[in-house]
């Protein structure tokens, strides 16, 4: 059996904007077309370039009219982003010229530090909440914590409530990632899928793949190399016709507890990659094709190759039922140096140091590094 794993680099490599830095100048350029309506170009984001333009503007006006065709997708997800926490919360930080990074493997990491910085900030404040009555007080106390300073008093100032709670606050702080979530499903399914892709990649072009592991959103392999394939979403399946209540796209977090806590804490499970892939019902059809690897003869074996992605812990518990199985080889494509030296430190995070050395050093290598062909 052969099987190919992507992840966002696959998509990045065939020129797709779909880092989550080219969601978020694509959400700007709606807001300022939605609030400030410019008359020009230069009046938007310098991030604009044609398919933006002609996804955002009607072509046959001599005016920056919104497009009829997208105006409705173009409206929702300015009511989605306006006010959201998580966007507001990054375009500020990068506006400090904070170092984010641009992949979406940054932004979840962006998430699980606010989260946990949240909830050990509530841990602390719980004495204060007890002793103090009045609103005005209590709020000189939250902005001793700086957190609070986007997050927790934006949320208060919505309703004007003085009470504080952890289940309030992660009501927000999830509905807003939902909301998110379902402005990127529109950038991909309304924008992102109609780009012409003029390049292909020879590595994959020559795979003979029998199933596909895909842990983004898109279906651009089927879409330029071969449709009649199995294939897993294992973070669910960008679709347009979709709402927020039936959105299968997973976005989230991997479990920073100890093994203790993970049996007690729950506070914000929401966040956590494992409980939204069993909420939102996304396939794992990669364990049956587990099975059948592990039901074949022992001296048979499968090739794994993995495309466009960085092997982040995020993805551990799926990651490692293939890099570990001894029926498998492990081919994992590299498009720079910065790429292979992240890959082997996350797979060192993966299986540690020792396995590392042992299969890619033995006479028969389990694990392959391959450099990138250029694009066609």
């Amino acid at each position: 059996m052969n099987i190919l794993i992507i992840g966002n680099g696959f998509d990045l490599a065939h020129k797709l904007p779909t880092k989550y830095t080219d969601f978020l100048d694509f959400l700007e350029n709606v807001r300022i077309l939605k609030e400030e309506m410019p008359q020009n170009l230069e009046q938007l984001s310098d991030k604009i370039d044609e398919n933006l333009r002609q996804y955002l503007f009607n072509s046959n006006s001599s005016r920056l009219d919104i497009n009829s065709k997208h105006q409705n997708y173009i409206t929702e997800m300015y009511e989605l982003s306006k006010d959201n926490l998580w966007i507001t919360w990054f375009n500020q930080e990068r506006k400090l010229n904070k170092t984010l990074g641009k992949y979406w493997i940054d932004f979840e990491a962006e998430i699980s530090k606010v989260i946990q910085k949240i909830e050990s900030t509530l841990l602390e404040l719980s004495p204060i909440e007890e002793c103090i009555d009045n609103y005005n007080e209590l709020r000189f106390e939250l902005n001793k914590y700086p957190i609070f300073n986007l997050f927790i008093n934006k949320i208060y100032d919505i309703d004007k409530s003085d009470e504080i709670n952890m289940e309030r606050i992660t009501e927000k702080l999830h509905n807003d990632l939902n909301k998110l979530i379902r402005c990127f499903e529109i950038y991909l399914e309304d924008f992102v899928k109609n780009i012409d892709i003029s390049q292909l990649s020879l590595d994959i072009y020559n795979l003979n793949v029998d199933k596909i592991l895909t842990f983004n959103y898109t279906n651009t392999y089927q879409k330029l190399y071969y449709t009649d394939v199995d294939c897993d979403h294992i973070h669910g399946k960008a679709d347009i016709n979709n709402n927020i209540e039936s959105d299968n796209m997973v976005l989230g977090i991997d479990d920073y507890l100890n093994e203790d806590e993970k049996f007690t804490n729950t506070n914000f499970i929401e966040f956590k990659k494992y409980y939204q892939r069993l909420i939102k019902g996304t396939n794992c059809d990669y364990k049956k094709w587990i099975d059948e690897i592990n039901q074949t003869k022992s001296f048979t074996k499968h090739n794994v190759y993995i495309f466009g992605h960085s092997l982040a812990s995020t993805d551990r518990d799926v990651l490692l039922d293939f890099i570990e199985n001894e029926k498998t080889i492990i081919t994992i494509y590299y498009n720079n140096s910065n790429q292979y030296s992240d890959q082997i430190c996350n797979l060192v995070h993966l299986i540690g140091p020792d396995k590392l050395n042992e299969w890619v050093h033995q006479a028969k290598p389990k694990i392959k590094f391959v450099k990138q062909q250029p694009m066609i």
